[in-house]
């Protein structure tokens, strides 16, 4: 049976993401980019925007690395603070981020950059995947394949819920066994009954939803 409870926030000093403005296809009149063609603008623009979001791919995955080991090494962390729950927390906000900013189509091309196991998922069908196999070092090699297929499920059913990435543990821990939420995200059409309601609240915190 589905739990009721609505996830509880992981941490109050989890960051949010940051607000970027990216590259313009606006010229000044006489610039070199005010002679070039809407193709070749355009060209300019994805080429900028790759930019952007590569140097922010570089850096998660070095702070995850950062990360790992100093909290392999402290067994008493909180649960959303330990080694794997904060791995996906931080792959889920970075990619959630870009997906709400719409710039979802340059992290994929930047992950497919890298090695992209067979029988992996679109980045439309699971946005997560590839971004959790390619910070996976944490994981036993043994292990890598089916714990990343589990966590990517995970995160998309998290998705599917809008969950802010400061309640993702909470949410994955009051929705079932890690077996369950990958089972419900297997179907587009399972929701949590409490889910309307919450999004409401989202759009509209302190008022009545509506």
């Amino acid at each position: 049976m589905a739990s009721t409870r609505r996830p509880v926030a992981d941490s109050a000093n989890h960051r949010a993401p940051a607000n970027r403005k990216g590259p313009s296809l606006s010229a000044t009149p006489g610039s070199s980019q005010s002679r070039l063609s809407q193709p070749a603008r355009m060209k300019m623009r994805t080429e900028s925007w790759l930019q952007i979001v590569r140097e922010e791919w570089d850096t998660l995955v070095q702070q995850i690395k950062n990360q790992r080991l100093p909290r392999r090494n402290q067994p008493d962390l909180p649960p959303y603070e330990q080694e794997v729950n904060y791995w996906k927390r931080e792959i889920y906000q970075f990619v959630c981020q870009h997906l709400d900013n719409e710039t979802g189509k340059y992290l994929d091309l930047i992950l497919q950059e890298g090695v992209v196991p067979s029988k992996s998922p679109r980045f439309k069908d699971n946005p997560f995947h590839l971004a959790l196999y390619a910070t996976k070092d944490q994981l036993a090699e043994k292990d890598q394949r089916w714990k990343v297929s589990r966590y990517g499920k995970q995160l998309v059913y998290a998705r599917r819920h809008r969950v802010p990435a400061e309640l993702l543990i909470g949410f994955l821990h009051q929705t079932g066994t890690p077996d369950q939420v990958c089972s419900k995200a297997n179907h587009p059409e399972t929701f949590e009954p409490w889910r309307a309601e919450f999004l409401a609240r989202l759009k509209n915190p302190g008022g009545t939803p509506g």
